[in-house]
């Protein structure tokens, strides 16, 4: 099969070969692709060709989190092998053989640094993980790629050594030098990146934690400090509370104020607050206990409607919410299924948060 045949009979196949690489597989596939082993059986199922699929990947710049970084040991050995021959008979074939090698190297060092930056893309915007998967694949990967740094090297020194054998082998790496500087540079800022990203979600997996902490002690009536680290300062933080007959939470002022609010997290450690005032007035207040709310229904209504703002969703439920502050207590509980978070606000001053979950509980 010729080249221009090959690509007639993707065409001709176009419906099938994009069935099975969207799926993964397929059940049946033509004879002409699985006697050209563009499809191969395995178990009851015809997947394509994983070099087509690497391929593909690469054209579309996609990556999966388990890609592999080789670590280039054997090209150095036969760079090594072939400039020692080639030292010892001079014969134009060692020399056609290196220049060969080196154009290898040099594509295989392209896409590794494409594929690093895709997969770090990935991991800063995949909102489908848990953070501590997240967490895992990035490890993972900051082991692989810190592993490459010492292979780089030694093919550098290699290719030092190679410029002394011929002119045409120092033309052609000389050339090559930017990128391949480029290439080690990348590998050490990805490096850093990564480290970032795993000091960011780690704070980012405490501060969800506290969350929880804090949207539990609510929701089991244990939410007299929150209550005092809220009416403590309400003339300065974004989000308060002032009792009034309908006890309702406060925004102020009307706009998110990024820095008060990270003051506020900070501050909240569920200690009583120094500047606390509000014991006497607490005492006051009979505890008020969340009425009976079918969660279950809830979240099936959820399930149906998939909204990307829970907490008016929820409020537009005015036949099962008596109140805001009801609603807003179940949208605390509902943070702990699969949500997908949002940097927008909506009109209330809470972060839009996406309904994901697809089973109760």
């Amino acid at each position: 099969m010729t080249h221009l045949q090959l690509i007639e009979m993707l065409y001709r196949h176009k419906d099938e070969i994009h069935q099975a690489y969207m799926q993964k597989g397929i059940l049946g596939a033509s004879d002409e692709l699985i006697k050209s082993t563009f499809f191969i059986k395995v178990a009851d199922e015809y997947q394509l060709n994983q070099t087509y699929i690497t391929f593909v990947d690469s054209i579309l710049d996609r990556v999966d989190y388990g890609v592999v970084f080789e670590d280039y040991e054997k090209e150095n050995a036969k760079l090594i092998l072939l400039r020692k021959k080639y030292l010892q008979y001079k014969k134009p074939y060692y020399k056609e053989q290196i220049l060969k090698l080196i154009d290898d190297i040099y594509l295989r060092f392209f896409y590794r640094d494409n594929h690093i930056r895709l997969l770090l893309k990935k991991l800063e915007h995949d909102v489908s993980l848990e953070i501590e998967i997240i967490i895992e694949e990035a490890n993972t990967i900051l082991h692989d790629i810190s592993e490459l740094i010492d292979a780089n090297d030694k093919i550098y020194k290699t290719f030092v050594e190679l410029k002394e054998l011929d002119e045409d082998i120092k033309t052609k790496l000389t050339k090559l030098e930017i990128d391949f500087f480029r290439f080690s540079n990348n590998i050490e800022n990805y490096i850093s990146q990564l480290q970032r990203f795993i000091i960011q979600t780690k704070e980012k997996r405490r501060q969800n934690r506290l969350f929880m902490q804090v949207a539990n002690d609510i929701l089991n009536e244990k939410d007299t400090k929150l209550d005092e680290h809220l009416l403590a300062d309400t003339s300065t933080k974004c989000y308060t509370i002032e009792y009034t007959k309908r006890k309702k939470v406060k925004s102020l002022p009307s706009f998110y104020d990024t820095t008060l609010l990270k003051k506020a997290l900070k501050s909240l450690k569920l200690t009583k607050s120094k500047r606390a005032t509000a014991n006497s007035k607490l005492q006051e207040i009979p505890p008020q206990k969340l009425p009976m709310i079918d969660i279950d229904m809830i979240i099936k209504l959820l399930q149906e409607d998939k909204p990307d703002d829970i907490y008016s969703y929820l409020l537009s439920k005015t036949d099962i919410f008596a109140n805001e502050e009801e609603a807003f207590k179940i949208y605390l509980h509902l943070l702990s299924y699969s949500v997908a978070y949002s940097d927008s606000f909506n009109q209330h001053g809470i972060r839009k948060v996406a309904w994901q979950s697809d089973m109760i509980g």
